[in-house]
Formats: structure tokens, C-alpha cells, sequence
């Protein structure tokens, strides 16, 4: 039986010019295949050209939603940190407070915030959706409204402690914390036999002996209420130092300040001498709280 005979295609190509031609043949088969092949390529290269087309927003938005949950990310850890870092300060600044409040015998106050009470659960940040954005930006508004509270209320209990601060300054100030001169305690204060009265009598302040002509300075600041000449005690110079306590010095052998004069601290008032009735040169101190002698050693400070 005799075969059937392929057909075959011929495609010529020209060269321009009036070249050479050239003859390509190809089968019926392979001329099907080619135009089953350019058929397939030609829809599947349309149908991505729709997809694309179609997709391209879709990536775009997908970027954009992207890189704005990163900046929201970004923003809201940024602010939980300064969050936090606020918090410690006012920690820091409420542990002072309640330092110079101890310190200065002073009541009131609030209590230390603890360090890291702010912030947000991270998975919570790292899941930003529009759904839960409007919950992150409630917690970090709360956040935020805690610290103004506590920055209000630290504001206010500092500007109570001022007064109370500068009262006990200028207490502190008024207190004869020094000793006014220094030497040898030849006499406590309390009961004792007086050397010059030959008997057993009560020594209001103490005797501090040591080389005439020693400077003695005002142990606070005060104002001079006396300044002159007092009976047994000599030379005698009586400071007023408010708050009710009043320095007595006698002895002196020269007086430097006068009545109504406003003293400082350190400041130089007269010299040791033993003018008035004494055994000897010293210094007889005393110190008056409420018009009551009291030992001056229970405000001393060595």
C-alpha cells in the first residue's frame, strides 16, 4: 500500500538588496505545533498581561500598607520608650522628694511610681492592623494621660515642699551648730560647786577656757539683742536667734557688734577675756530656748 505523502510549507526569505533567497521548509506537523505553540504563548502572555494590570494596585496598596505599619511600629515603640524613660525620671525626682522630706523632718509627699509601668504588650505592636489601631492609640492616650497626672501631681508636691524647705533653711540657719569658740570644757552645765561662790549651784551653759584675746564667732545668724556690761558675767554680748532660742557670751574682754545688729554665720562678735567675776580666761556660753537654759551640747556638732 502506497504511503500518503507529507505535505510540506515552504517559507521564503528575501534579503534585501537582491540577495541570495533562502528556502525553509517545514512539515505539516511542526507548521501545526508552531501555531499551537503561538496560540498558548499569546494567552498565557495576555492573560499575565490582565493579571498584572489588574494586580499592579493590589501590590502597590499591599507595599504601602506595608511600610505604613512599619512607621506606625516605629512610632509607637519610639513613644513606649520615652514612656518609660519619663516614668524613671519621675521615680527618680519623687525618690529626691522623698529624701529631702526625711531629710528635713518634713510630712507629706506621694509614692515612688515604679520604673517601666508604661507601655503596650509587643505582640501587640508587632500586629498592627486597622482593627486594633484604634485600641494602641487608646492605651497610648491612657499612657500619656497617666504621665500628665503624675508630672501635675510631682509639679504640686514640689511647690508644697518649697516653703517647708525654706522655713527649715533658715531654721537651720538659726540653730548655734558651732561652737563659738574652741578650747578646754572646764565647767559642764548642770549642778556643780561654783569655785568662785564656794557652793553647790546650778551652771546654766558651759566654760570654755582657752588664751585671752581669742575671736569668738556667732554659732547663726541672729540679731544682737544686748551688748554692754551685765553684772557678774563681765562683758556680755545676748544674740536673738529667732524660732525662740537665745545665745548668751560672757566674759569677754572686748565686744565687737552692737545692739541690733544683724549677724551671719562665722561672723566674729569679741574675744575670750575674764571680765565680770571668773577664776580665769574662758568663755561662759549659754543657750535659751523659750526663755529655759538647755545644755548647749544638745546642739553642738563636734
Amino acid at each position: 500500500m502506497r504511503r500518503k505523502a507529507e505535505k510540506y510549507y515552504a517559507i521564503w526569505i528575501f534579503s534585501e538588496g537582491g540577495g541570495k533567497v533562502k528556502k525553509i521548509r517545514i512539515s505539516e506537523k511542526m507548521a501545526k505545533f508552531l501555531k499551537w505553540v503561538s496560540i498558548s504563548g499569546a494567552g498565557i502572555f495576555f492573560s499575565c498581561l490582565v493579571i498584572f494590570i489588574w494586580g499592579l494596585p493590589k501590590i502597590k496598596e499591599h507595599a504601602t500598607l506595608k511600610k505604613e505599619k512599619m512607621f506606625y511600629q516605629n512610632v509607637i515603640k519610639n513613644s513606649l520608650t520615652q514612656i518609660d524613660e519619663i516614668y524613671k525620671y519621675i521615680s527618680e525626682l519623687k525618690l529626691l522628694e522623698k529624701k529631702i522630706r526625711v531629710t528635713a523632718d518634713i510630712e507629706g509627699g506621694s509614692n515612688v511610681v515604679p520604673f517601666g509601668t508604661g507601655g503596650t504588650e509587643e505582640e501587640n505592636i508587632e500586629d498592627i492592623t486597622s482593627e486594633n489601631k484604634p485600641l494602641l492609640a487608646s492605651k497610648l492616650e491612657r499612657e500619656i494621660s497617666i504621665l500628665k497626672t503624675e508630672i501635675i501631681n510631682t509639679k504640686r508636691n514640689y511647690e508644697e515642699l518649697l516653703p517647708s524647705v525654706e522655713e527649715k533653711r533658715d531654721y537651720m540657719r538659726s540653730v548655734p551648730l558651732l561652737w563659738p569658740v574652741r578650747g578646754w570644757v572646764t565647767s559642764e552645765f548642770g549642778f556643780r560647786f561654783s569655785p568662785v561662790l564656794e557652793t553647790h549651784r546650778f551652771h546654766q551653759g558651759i566654760d570654755i577656757a582657752t588664751r585671752p584675746g581669742t575671736p569668738i564667732i556667732a554659732p547663726a545668724d541672729g540679731r544682737v539683742v544686748f551688748a554692754g556690761w551685765e553684772g557678774t558675767y563681765g562683758k556680755t554680748v545676748l544674740i536673738n536667734h529667732g524660732y525662740g532660742i537665745v545665745t548668751r557670751y560672757a566674759h569677754l574682754s572686748e565686744i565687737y557688734v552692737s545692739e541690733g545688729q544683724m549677724l551671719k554665720r562665722w561672723e566674729v562678735i569679741g574675744t575670750v577675756g575674764d571680765t565680770g567675776i571668773t577664776t580665769g580666761p574662758h568663755l561662759h556660753y549659754e543657750v535659751i530656748v523659750n526663755g529655759v537654759p538647755v545644755n548647749p551640747r544638745d546642739y553642738l556638732i563636734d
